[in-house]
């Protein structure tokens, strides 16, 4: 069986999507996201740049967030069972991920190696705002916590979604 949500497109194909394609996709794309992310975390490119930096991160969520956005929509307007324990299957595990991110200490380095680079402060437009918006969403997300700081600020993030999706 396919799943039509593990290939992201531009038309959605919402009449193939059911409530049984949801977790094996999540599940797949957990993989995914944590295998780009550990390419990232593993890269030594001779220099940082926008493509191997910036590009590289947003990768790493980019197919999940379409997934989360596709369920919510579904959960929205066809609030059936199936689709509201699938959106609550996947939501914690969705939240714990993305709210690590921003506390991993590694990444946080990478791009602030690459916040301070030449090539970063040559950047206009919509690459400039990305940069910025990045490192101001990993700063109040609590990148510059201590270790305990950041264990406590993702259980209230996880608690905050479990409880948001009842």
């Amino acid at each position: 069986m396919e799943n039509p949500l593990i290939k992201k497109r531009f038309q959605i194909p919402f009449d193939t999507i059911r409530p049984e394609h949801v977790v094996p996709a999540v599940d797949y794309l957990l993989i995914d996201a944590n295998e780009q992310l550990d390419d990232l975390l593993n890269s030594e490119p001779e220099e940082r740049t926008f493509d191997n930096t910036m590009l590289a991160y947003e990768a790493v969520t980019e197919t999940l967030d379409h997934v989360m956005t596709v369920v919510e929509h579904l959960k929205a307007v066809d609030n059936n069972d199936g689709i509201v324990e699938a959106f609550d299957a996947i939501n914690p595990r969705i939240t714990a991920f993305e709210s690590e991110l921003p506390q991993n200490p590694k990444l946080y380095e990478i791009l602030k190696e690459y916040a301070s680079s030449e090539d970063a402060q040559q950047l206009q437009g919509a690459r400039k705002r990305f940069l910025e918006q990045t490192m101001n969403a990993f700063r109040r997300s609590g990148a510059e916590l201590d270790h305990e700081g950041k264990e406590r600020l993702l259980e209230i993030e996880v608690r905050l979604a479990d409880l948001a999706s009842r």
